[in-house]
């Protein structure tokens, strides 16, 4: 039961729904305090991952003591593995003493529609998902201050679990830049097990550039930037049922941006510009992922 539960979890998942850019929105905008009040996400950390390591907890409390708002990007790992990944770097935030805060999690709206996810949700006082202007809407007047982006998208189950992918919109970098928030990057490593890559033959890729464009899109995707993907990296990385992770590593690090260069854009710059930038991210986020000792610890 619980199986066929999360496959639809899956399913649901690549259906993603891009944020669009926009003005600030009259809809009501929710964040979440991210304080553990009554230790149910400290029971499901327990419950996820046995031992940890977090390299930087004195630079998140500096980070969060600086700014009074931050957008924090995560890898994706599996499809699944932002549940483990969200549920330690919370609890790290509170012991830094900022619990207080108040977070937003982007995620595509159709989670909210499967029975497990809807209790995921509840339990880790997740925020209902916003629109572009309702985010733009929410920074500017402070509703929130935490803003929790895993930019790869549906894109993850494209490649290796190991690899950074190619984030599947440019939309949440472009809130960062217009609103001047500093872009703190956390990578994490450990819950690999969560997902299977599978290699795709070249008879099977043959296959998939067959398929019409009206059903890649009925499930979200872009065919040909799904297929370029493929061919750089021949592997689906699907589904595989959870289990307790051992060795869980994370590591956050500021990203530098120029703010001022990019507002001064116009035009098609200003997608090329976040094109190259969205590839620095991606290429820093891989470097800090490489750079974990794989040892248990």
């Amino acid at each position: 039961m619980i199986f066929k539960a999360l496959k639809k979890v899956q399913i649901s998942f690549l259906r993603v729904t891009n944020l669009e850019p926009g003005k600030p929105t009259s809809e009501k905008v929710s964040a979440s305090v991210i304080s553990d009040s009554d230790g149910t996400r400290q029971q499901l950390e327990k419950l996820l991952i046995s031992d940890s390591d977090y390299d930087g907890l004195s630079s998140l409390r500096e980070v969060l003591g600086q700014h009074d708002q931050v957008v924090h990007f995560f890898n994706h790992v599996s499809m699944l593995s932002w549940i483990p990944a969200f549920t330690y770097y919370l609890n790290r935030i509170s012991e830094t003493g900022f619990g207080y805060r108040k977070w937003h999690l982007v995620y595509n709206p159709l989670f909210a529609k499967n029975p497990i996810m809807q209790r995921l949700i509840k339990l880790a006082g997740m925020n209902e998902h916003q629109s572009y202007g309702g985010l733009l809407r929410g920074i500017r007047e402070k509703t929130i201050t935490d803003l929790f982006v895993a930019p790869e998208g549906a894109n993850c189950i494209f490649g290796k679990t190991e690899e950074i992918r190619p984030f599947i919109t440019h939309m949440t970098l472009d809130l960062v830049l217009r609103t001047e928030m500093p872009l703190l990057l956390t990578v994490h490593q450990g819950s690999e097990a969560w997902s299977k890559s599978v290699k795709l033959s070249p008879r099977l890729l043959s296959l998939l550039e067959l398929v019409d464009q009206k059903i890649w899109r009925s499930i979200c995707f872009n065919k040909n930037k799904s297929l370029a993907l493929l061919s750089n990296s021949p592997y689906l990385s699907w589904f595989h049922f959870p289990r307790r992770i051992a060795s869980f590593r994370m590591k956050s690090e500021l990203f530098p941006l120029d703010y001022a260069y990019y507002q001064s854009l116009s035009g098609n710059e200003i997608q090329e510009y976040l094109q190259e930038e969205s590839e620095k991210i991606r290429q820093r986020m891989q470097a800090i992922y490489d750079g974990f000792d794989r040892t248990p610890l």
